[in-house]
This record gives structure tokens, sequence and C-alpha cells, in this order.
């Protein structure tokens, strides 16, 4: 191989390597594209295609609907999965991508949807009407219990 020849593949090499390295990484998110809970709250978690890179953060954005209109950043940090809590009942939307550390974002991954249903209310406050009457009954019961105790002690 001629030095020419050598020198040029040298050069497309390190412009290869450049691009490559330049390139912003693609995020993907784990795990199933919808999430239910009753508890309004979830763990997000993020693989990304490249390798790893400590000036390399991740943008989390969440919306109420699926295009992303009047979508909010939830997370803005190097880690690889946050817990979001906090969530409104009915169905919202997460989507991440990295951005590089010259600043440059990558592509967003595919979104995820978290819907959220909390147990009726009806269903709370009786369960709650009735947590408190056993309450009461209880500490009735010991005080009635100590009460008479302390006449029979005399």
């Amino acid at each position: 191989m001629t030095s020419r020849r050598l020198v040029a593949a040298l050069g497309l090499a390190s412009a290869l390597a450049a691009v490559s390295a330049a390139s912003p990484a693609v995020v993907r998110i784990e795990g199933p594209r919808r999430v239910e809970t009753t508890e309004g709250h979830a763990v997000l978690a993020w693989e990304v295609d490249a390798e790893p890179d400590p000036a390399r953060t991740f943008e989390l954005q969440e919306s109420r609907s699926n295009d992303f209109a009047g979508a909010e950043r939830r997370y803005s940090g190097p880690d690889l999965a946050v817990f979001v809590s906090g969530l409104r009942s009915g169905r919202t939307w997460f989507r991440v991508r990295a951005v590089e550390g010259s600043g440059e974002p990558g592509p967003w991954s595919p979104p995820v949807v978290v819907a959220v249903r909390y147990p009726a209310l009806g269903r709370v406050t009786a369960l709650l009407a009735l947590g408190s009457v056993v309450f009461v009954a209880t500490v009735g019961t010991i005080l009635g219990g100590h009460l008479a105790t302390r006449r029979r002690s005399r």
C-alpha cells in the first residue's frame, strides 16, 4: 500500500471515528410501552446504544397528550432511571433523549404511557369510616377495661 493510500485510509478512518463519536446516542425506555398503576408512581429506566460518556445527560419529558403538546421536562441528569411520583389519574406519556456533552440532543425515544387509576373515592371513604369506627371501639374497650380494673383494685 502506498503512503498516499495509507494516509487517505487513515484520514477516512479518523473522520468516521469523529462522526460516530459526535453523533448523539439513541435512547430506548426499557419495559412495556404501557404501564398501569393504582399508586400514582412508576420507575422509568432507559438504555443507550452508545459507549458510556460522563458528559452525556438525559432529558425526560412528560405530557398529558400523546403528541407531547405542552410537554414539560420531568428530569435532566446523568442517571439511566428515574422514579416519577405524584402522577394524576389518567394517562401520562413519557419520552427520553440523550444530550451529548457538546449540548447536541439526540432523537426522542418511542413514548411510554403510564395509566393511573386510583380506587374510587366512595370506596376509600367507606374504608376510612370503617377504620375510624374500629379505632374508636378499640380505644373505648381499652379505656373501659382500664377504668374497671382501677375500680376493682381500690
